[in-house]
């Protein structure tokens, strides 16, 4: 029988999971499932404990570098929404902390991977750093992952086998590739349904004949803390949007 283990970071995660493998069991008798959420299934189990795993063993698995990396979204998460982490000190003291956090879920990942013989790893975003130990790990165990999130519109779910947001397999695909995806009109009329809820229609503001749409991003999001290299700051991105707009205006000869 083949094996796959579904590992959830929130609870929400953990509930959505739960569904998913309730369904997949009524459907197919051909596989064991696995379910772990980190602070329910690990916290308990080997926290206290991780620091058994020794840095020399996680080094033959990991480099420095790709342990910083593992920790990388974690790390500039925390730091960016307290200032208590202004401390260059206590900064560098919470970088070990996820250090030795990792080497914990790194052995117990290992050890779980080889005595449940998975196969498949199932993780929602998987940028956390113990979602990342464990995503990173299966590389290198050659053991498939899939990668889920939130979707662009609602009430949908982007699956990706490379990543989600910029690491997607989507990244860098021009304007051919969409142009042959074949959509069911159906799917795509009850999409826009769902796009166009009165709770929108009525939080719409009086808009003149003329105006930008800039949609912003929550501050602490992957998409910003990792994959924007120039605009770190919401209000760093409106000023730069402002200076470009009064730029074509002058330009046009426009208000």
């Amino acid at each position: 029988m083949k094996s796959i283990l579904f590992f959830s970071f929130y609870g929400h995660q953990a509930r959505f999971f739960t569904k998913i493998i309730d369904n997949f069991k009524k459907r197919n008798k051909n596989y064991n499932l696995y379910h772990i959420n980190v602070y329910k299934s690990i916290f308990n189990r080997f926290f206290y404990n991780c620091n058994i795993f020794k840095k020399n063993k996680a080094k033959q698995l990991f480099s420095d570098k790709e342990i910083e990396q593992i920790i990388s979204f974690s790390f500039a998460k925390q730091t960016v929404n307290s200032t208590f982490f202004s401390n260059k000190l206590i900064k560098e003291l919470y970088k070990k902390i996820l250090k030795i956090q990792v080497y914990g879920y790194i052995k117990y990942f290992y050890y779980c991977f080889k005595k449940n013989k998975i196969e498949l790893l199932i993780v929602w975003n998987g940028l956390h750093h113990p979602l990342a130990a464990a995503t990173e790990l299966a590389k290198k165990m050659n053991i498939k992952t899939i990668f889920m999130e939130n979707g662009y519109m609602p009430s949908t779910i982007s699956v990706d086998s490379a990543g989600v947001n910029y690491y997607s397999s989507l990244t860098g695909k021009g304007s051919d590739f969409y142009k042959k995806v074949s959509i069911q009109k159906e799917k795509l009329d009850k999409l826009y349904d769902s796009i166009k809820s009165k709770s929108i229609r009525e939080q719409m503001p009086n808009l003149p004949k003329n105006y930008i749409f800039l949609p912003l991003q929550v501050h602490d999001d992957t998409q910003i803390l990792i994959h924007s290299p120039q605009i770190k700051k919401m209000e760093d991105f409106i000023r730069k949007v402002y200076t470009a707009i009064e730029k074509v205006n002058e330009r046009e000869n426009k208000n």
